[in-house]
């Protein structure tokens, strides 16, 4: 049989090995095997195939590639290449977007220039694809590019991944969330890496080409197929590199543009068409920043009684003007202003403070003056340049320091290196830096963590580092944004010591939260309330003109006749108020108008020392008195009671508890997969990217589509070329032997085509089983969020079964997994998979216990994809190479004896690893010592006390520094040892890293002690064997993103034991009572700091618990908040059966709620007592204000001062006001100095004074040496 042969005479190729296949061509071998094969379709088919046989024309390839062209292998080898910098683009877009949302705006207003951004970026990630293009050219070239040279292909892979980052910064400009811009990115890569396989087969004009050219994967692809020399010659490999080059230029013009037109967030926006005005270009500079503002001046905050006038030597010093700001966000329909008309005028040598509620727009007006936003309408100036102008606003940004209520920081570099790059941005001089640096590290006392990463430092310290990094460079003004909080007062004081140096010759605006750090800082307050100016003036102004007066605490015996005291304070003050009257103590609010007759008060309780009065003391009124009456509060105190009215009712208890906290488990569950349905949406699609490759695998790896596609059923003539490459020496029998197989199969069939039911069957078969295993880490894992929320033990804490929690799960995830293996196997899966479904629930369920704080379920669907993968390639091939049989008895059972197996181990993990449970589980009972840590007594061996607290010890672990193996202790508590009683508060204060929060979470069960015992009461008609629930309140906020403040309530509440009847009236009273009406709807992930902790301390409340442990409850509220917050707990020990300890940072929320105060210091307990005893036992004095008539007249006055209290000492230099501290030996008696400073106010000398009773306990105590075994015993035996 005559066969035509295309391939040349002379061999070409590496060697002559490679010629061997055209032998059978010339020594008749294929000739033979065509006859041979021809005669035997004739005879089984009855059909001739000579004239097919006789047509096959084979040609000898000389390009080693075209082999690849037609195969799997090769589009695999394209995709997998083309993808090759994918996790780079991942992680790259989840750092640009987050550094971008905070820190990039931040670091424009310190003189940041967009380039020196998007390049740094760029040079740090273009070293990384120097690295992996190098590996990655090393692998290939020797691999698959024998004709090209190494730093062709190398130069090429760089390029391309200098692309792809410069395409992630548009992606990460135009897009908002580093997920969606990720997704993106890959989607990118991926469709067009395709895309460039589709169409390099076809000859597409060159204008297409580089049109496709601008996505940097088709280029990219383009050059791998020059290099493999698919596509022709006028296809230049250089021409990719300047197309790519291009690709890297053009998306690096784009993000620019793009972060500038859509800056997010922060920033202003520029118009869409900005770099074509002129203006952009050719910026006029002013001439002179003071010429023509003085004579064009704002107007003055509104004038009236409700500001104060400014002292006349600040007159002319205005350095900023507010001119009826309007600020207003419009989001869909509805419109939000949080700025309305302000108009304020801030000085220069002044500390000014912003008061407000939350939401008051105290942050928004600092946003505007740091040039973060602009304002809606209204003009805003600082020292005469106008935020409004471009030029001016860089030369604002040179003078400003801007401290943000988040954190600024670099979290992998250390406090050091942070203040060294925040100074270089600024542009200070490289040889003044390190000189800057370590001024601010002295000033804030923060040179011991100098070499500390910044992740690795304390929340204050973090704080302090903020504050570091907005004074670097002695900014003429200073704009911070609550800069103290989440400090121990010892650092609040050193901040408020270095602001009160630093304020000559600068403006100093700041917000707070914290009245008393405005009244001890601030010289001129100004209050917002809903984006409006409502009053500016100094403490003593707005105390004189809106406070209530003073207030007056008795420290008492128990001996003491409260009635007779109260008579007697109404004797010689008729309109006293009664403020309050606990166990140790008696409060009441003396009106300021009656001032003069405090002398004659005092007098007649120093003549009655008999009655039982140990000492009393007065303070004035606070500024959050005043914040109070401006907001208008309204009383609370009908809400704080309804809040008890239903603690008579009966609870939900034992199995009818369990079922009622399954379905709660099971409801959060299934709203938290509700929630993230992006993500299992991200699943699909990841299965679907899999699944095509697969059936590409299963189409090209098998003969039965081949045959259907070679040749159709019907008797038509066919011409055959086979193409071999010269390295395949039987590659010419082989291909003719695959013709000859399908056209026996063709005239042999039956069928005329495949049917489209059987491609379907087979595409989705695969499909499911490949996007099954990435759908139980996201529905089964959902522990491990709870575990990093905090949730999980908040549940515990409030009673929750572990069963219960277990089961709520699996309620949810069995039948979503149910639904997968019938969707897969139909009605086989009843018999078959049932099994499979509970077993690989529990099993995520174990992988979550062990892995908690491992990795996210995007890994973990990921990785289980790949193992399937894996695994189905194993088996399968397994079997086709055995032969055996599946074990179907088997196969059904084995998935049960795996879920028994599996609920057996995860009874053993939760006792192992769990905590102490608050009631007996009825699903995992067990008298394990681990669930027996707390000790419950029954309510006959507590006369007095529901907590007792026995020497409890706290030791930590840690790797020494410089040392792998070798490890330190520390002891976070050391011996502590108190009681709370029936209707008692007991607060726990002390510095950072003291041991609060150490002692309430050993208290609730969360950590085991070292030593040391809790004892805690057992309810009263309780019939578990264990107290019921806990009222707990920690420091970080354990809620789900997800879920709506009404669902958390409603679920808590369930968990509690509340019956479904009672709950709605339940949460109704809570809600009304902390004034959550307006957020019920609203999911965690939207709430402010405020909002959030009521919504923890609501949570701690449902339920009505016997014992109370809050973990400063109050942080982030405003005053109006915490004041309802108090309000709640004081309203909740009123049955005097309920016992509460509050660990908090501030002496005020403490006088206002505790009944009690233990100060920890170092994790010890160095003392206990009421607020009057401390006061009287550390108090170093008082403090005296007095606001000066004449301020001419100063220095006869401070004469006159001295003169009525020697001691005194001044503290401020303002002609205007002069503050002293008076020592205790000077002030006392209290009726003598009062009767002499009204006998000076009566004479003219001064206008008003204020005589306060201060506590400055924190430093005298943390200062003062380790307390001796005596001093210990004495504190411990005070209990």
């Amino acid at each position: 049989m005559p066969f035509s042969s295309h391939p040349p005479d002379t061999c070409y190729n590496f060697s002559a090995r490679y010629c061997d296949s055209p032998k059978y061509w010339y020594k008749g071998f294929l000739s033979l095997q065509s006859s041979i094969d021809a005669a035997i379709i004739e005879v089984v088919a009855n059909h001739s195939v000579w004239e097919e046989m006789k047509s096959i024309a084979g040609v000898r390839m000389k390009s080693r590639s075209v082999i690849y062209s037609i195969t799997l292998e090769y589009s695999y080898f394209m995709i997998t290449i083309v993808m090759c910098f994918s996790s780079f683009m991942y992680f790259l877009s989840m750092n640009v977007v987050r550094e971008r949302k905070k820190l990039k705006v931040l670091m424009k207003t310190m003189g940041l220039q967009d380039i020196a951004f998007w390049l740094s970026w760029s040079l740090l990630y273009a070293v990384y694809v120097l690295i992996l293009s190098c590996l990655l050219t090393a692998l290939v070239v020797q691999e698959a590019f024998y004709v090209s040279s190494f730093p062709a292909v190398l130069l090429l892979f760089f390029l391309y991944g200098l692309a792809c980052i410069h395409m992630v910064f548009m992606l990460c400009s135009l897009l908002r969330t580093s997920k969606l811009a990720g997704s993106m990115g890959f989607l990118i890569t991926f469709l067009f890496g395709c895309l460039s396989l589709a169409v390099l087969i076809e000859n597409l004009p060159e204008p297409l080409k580089w049109f496709l050219g601008l996505f940097c994967p088709f280029a990219f692809n383009a050059g791998i197929a020059k290099v493999w020399g698919i596509i022709s010659e006028s296809y230049f490999l250089f021409s990719t590199y300047i197309m790519l080059i291009f690709d890297s230029v053009l998306y690096m013009l784009l993000a620019m543009y793009f972060d500038k037109v859509l800056p997010g967030k922060y920033g202003i926006p520029h118009p869409a068409f900005f770099c074509l005005k002129p203006s952009y270009w050719m910026r006029s500079r002013r001439g002179c920043p003071g010429e023509g503002p003085h004579s064009a001046r704002s107007p003055e905050e509104p004038p009236g009684d409700d500001v104060e006038p400014v002292p006349t030597e600040f007159m002319g010093k205005e350095a900023i003007r507010l001119n009826n700001i309007k600020k207003a966000y419009k989001k869909k329909d509805k419109k939000t202003e949080a700025l309305r008309g302000l108009s304020l005028n801030i000085y220069e040598g002044q500390i000014t403070a912003l008061l407000g509620h939350s939401g008051a727009g105290k942050t928004t007006l600092l946003n505007v003056l740091s040039g973060l936003t602009l304002p809606s309408e209204g003009s805003a100036t600082i020292y005469d340049y106008k935020l409004s102008e471009i030029g001016d606003r860089e030369e604002i940004r040179e003078m400003i320091g801007i401290c943000p209520q988040f954190n600024v920081q670099f979290e992998v570099l250390t406090v050091k290196e942070n203040l060294r790059t925040f100074a270089e941005i600024k542009g200070i001089k490289s040889r003044e830096v390190e000189r800057e640096v370590q001024t601010i590290l002295e000033l804030l006392d923060i040179s011991n963590v100098q070499d500390t990463q910044a992740e690795k430092l304390s929340g204050g310290q973090k704080r302090k580092l903020s504050i570091g990094i907005a004074m670097l460079g002695s900014p003429q003004v200073l704009l911070l944004d609550e800069p103290t909080a989440g400090l121990d007062p010892l650092s609040r004081h050193q901040v408020w010591s270095l602001l009160k140096e630093q304020r000559a010759g600068r403006v100093i605006l700041f917000s707070t939260q914290f009245m008393d750090e405005a009244d001890i800082l601030a010289d001129r307050k100004a209050f917002i309330s809903h984006g409006r100016l409502k009053c500016v003036g100094s403490s003593l102004f707005l105390k004189k003109k809106w406070g209530i007066g003073y207030h007056l605490r008795y420290l008492l015996h128990e001996s003491c006749n409260v009635e007779s005291v109260t008579s007697l304070v109404k004797q010689h003050i008729p309109n006293v108020i009664f403020s309050g009257h606990s166990q140790y103590e008696l409060r009441y609010k003396l009106p300021l108008e009656n001032v003069n007759k405090f002398p004659d008060l005092f007098r007649g309780l120093d003549s009655c020392s008999d009655w039982g009065i140990i000492n009393y003391g007065v303070s004035m009124t606070t500024l959050e008195d005043v914040f109070l009456r401006l907001e208008e509060e309204a009383t609370l105190g009908q809400e704080g009671s309804l809040l008890l009215s239903g603690t008579g009712k009966a609870t939900v208890s034992g199995a009818a508890l369990w079922r009622q906290q399954v379905s709660a488990m099971a409801w959060v569950h299934f709203l938290k997969l509700k929630g993230s349905e992006l993500e299992l949406n991200a699943v699909t699609a990841g299965g679907m990217i899999f699944t095509l490759v697969r059936i590409s695998y299963f189409r090209l790896g098998f003969s039965w589509p081949r045959v259907f596609t070679l040749v159709s059923c019907s008797l038509k003539s066919y011409r055959f070329t086979i193409l071999c490459h010269m390295e395949a020496v039987n590659c010419f029998p082989v291909l003719v032997n695959i013709i000859s197989n399908a056209l026996l199969r063709a005239l042999n069939s039956t069928i005329d085509n495949p049917r489209f039911w059987d491609y379907f069957v087979s595409f989705y078969l695969i499909y499911m089983l490949l996007l099954f295993p990435g759908f139980p880490p996201h529905f089964a894992m959902g522990y491990l969020q709870d575990y990093k929320t905090g949730a999980r033990a908040q549940l515990r804490v409030s009673g929750l079964f572990p069963s219960a929690y277990w089961c709520g799960q699996a309620l949810v995830d069995l039948p979503l997994c149910w639904l997968l293996l019938f969707s897969m196997f139909g009605l086989q899966f009843v018999m078959g998979a049932l099994g499979y479904g509970v077993s690989i629930v529990l099993f995520i369920y174990l992988i979550s216990f062990i892995f908690r704080k491992g990795w996210n379920c995007d890994f973990w669907s990921f990785i289980l994809i790949v193992v399937s993968i894996w695994l189905d390639n194993v088996i399968f091939s397994h079997s086709r190479k055995e032969g055996k049989a599946v074990n179907v008895p088997t196969s059904i059972f084995q998935p049960y004896i795996h879920s028994v197996g599996f609920i057996f181990l995860l009874r053993y993990l939760e006792i192992k690893y769990g905590r102490t449970v608050l009631r007996k589980d009825p699903v995992f009972s067990t008298d394990a010592p681990q669930y027996s840590r707390l000790i419950f007594l029954p309510p006959a061996c507590f006369q007095k006390s529901v907590i007792i607290v026995s020497n409890l010890c706290k030791e930590y672990k840690t790797k020494k520094a410089g040392s792998v193996f070798k490890k330190k202790k520390k002891m976070a508590t050391k011996n502590i040892s108190f009681c709370v009683n029936k209707g008692e508060v007991l607060g726990l204060l002390g510095p950072n890293g003291a041991g609060k929060s150490t002692a309430i979470k050993m208290i609730a069960g969360e950590m085991t002690p070292t030593a040391g015992q809790v004892l805690l009461q057992k309810r009263e008609g309780v019939t578990c064997c264990l107290q019921d629930h806990l009222g707990h309140c920690p420091q970080e906020d354990p809620l789900w993103p997800d879920l709506t403040v009404h669902q958390h309530l409603q679920v808590y509440a369930a968990v509690k034991g509340v019956r479904k009847e009672d709950t709605a009236a339940a949460v109704n009273r809570i809600v009304n009572a902390l004034e959550l009406q307006d957020y019920l709807k609203k999911s965690a992930r939207k709430l402010s700091a405020g909002i959030t902790r009521k919504l923890c301390f609501a949570m701690c409340m449902l339920g009505n618990p016997a014992v109370l442990l809050l973990d400063e409850p109050s942080t982030g509220m405003d005053p109006k908040g915490q004041r309802c917050v108090w309000k709640m707990i004081r309203a909740a020990l009123k049955t005097k059966e309920t016992g509460a300890i509050l660990t908090t940072h501030y002496m005020e929320e403490a006088e206002a709620v505790c009944d009690r105060v233990a100060i920890l210091v170092a994790g010890q307990l160095r003392c206990i007592g009421s607020i009057q005893y401390l006061k009287s036992k550390f108090g170093k004095g008082y403090l005296l204000e007095i606001k000066v008539k004449d301020p001419e007249s100063t220095d006869l006055l401070h004469t006159e001062v001295l003169r009525i209290f020697p001691s005194a000492a001044r503290q401020e230099r303002f002609p205007s006001l002069l503050v002293y501290k008076v020592p205790m030996e000077d002030a006392l008696p209290l009726s003598q100095s009062f009767s002499k400073l009204e006998e000076g106010k009566s004479k003219g000398r001064w206008l008003f004074e204020k005589v306060e009773h201060r506590l400055v306990i924190f430093s005298s105590i943390s200062i003062s040496p380790q307390p001796s075994r005596t001093s210990a015993s004495r504190s411990t035996a005070s209990l």
